[in-house]
């Protein structure tokens, strides 16, 4: 991994409490991004895993440049900053979408699968992320409501979801993002993905933190290998 750069000075700190979320574009190169992609295609198929979806990998399962990455300076001092406190790393989660199987994910709030003390997590593009490509879409400020989960058994892996129907008056934003860029994220924020309709792979992954000085029980039964960064 390259040094650090400035990018972090500029993190809104505002924005983020408001929003539920900010942008850091261009956090990592383009060259980084395509080395961290090799890198979770490593992890995956070290695993006999194949096909699209998300994998979710903790400490002591990661390959050297997950590693590295995943407590990679210059995302934890953007964290740092947004928690104004020590940071914890929990999982991560290389998420692929195939040109053959690319799904749209529904609209979900990722502290409902682990519930506690919210989270933080950080959606690293590995490609281009493009509406044809599935994207991530997301609605500002959902964070600071309260939402109906339905819940479903099919086998796309979102048991807890929201109807579109729920959430027609909702603004919603498409995430278009390079190949480098991270968006840090609440984990109340209600977000989704676009269907990969573009015939190409697109690679992403999504590293998830916690404030390490507030106490959080209900972690515990979730992630049996967080690592103090």
């Amino acid at each position: 991994m390259s040094k650090p750069t400035q990018q972090d000075l500029t993190v809104d700190v505002n924005a983020y409490q408001k929003d539920g979320y900010v942008m850091a574009r261009g956090l990592f190169s383009q060259e980084e991004a395509l080395r961290i992609k090799d890198a979770c295609k490593a992890a995956v198929e070290s695993r006999s895993e194949t096909g699209s979806g998300v994998h979710v990998f903790q400490g002591t399962g990661l390959n050297d440049i997950l590693k590295q990455t995943v407590c990679d300076a210059r995302l934890v001092r953007v964290i740092e900053k947004l928690y104004q406190s020590r940071v914890e790393f929990l999982s991560v989660k290389p998420v692929y979408k195939s040109a053959a199987l690319g799904f749209a994910s529904p609209w979900h709030q990722d502290w409902q699968y682990w519930k506690g003390v919210p989270k933080l997590s950080v959606w690293i593009a590995l490609d281009p992320a493009t509406v044809a490509n599935g994207c991530l879409k997301i609605i500002p400020g959902s964070h600071l409501k309260s939402w109906a989960h339905d819940t479903s058994d099919d086998d796309k892996g979102f048991g807890n979801r929201i109807s579109e129907d729920a959430l027609a008056d909702e603004t919603v934003i498409d995430a278009v993002m390079e190949a480098g860029d991270a968006l840090f994220f609440h984990d109340l924020l209600l977000h989704a993905s676009h269907p990969n309709e573009s015939g190409n792979d697109r690679w992403s992954m999504i590293p998830t933190y916690r404030d390490a000085c507030v106490p959080d029980p209900e972690s515990a039964a979730v992630w049996s290998e967080p690592v103090q960064l």
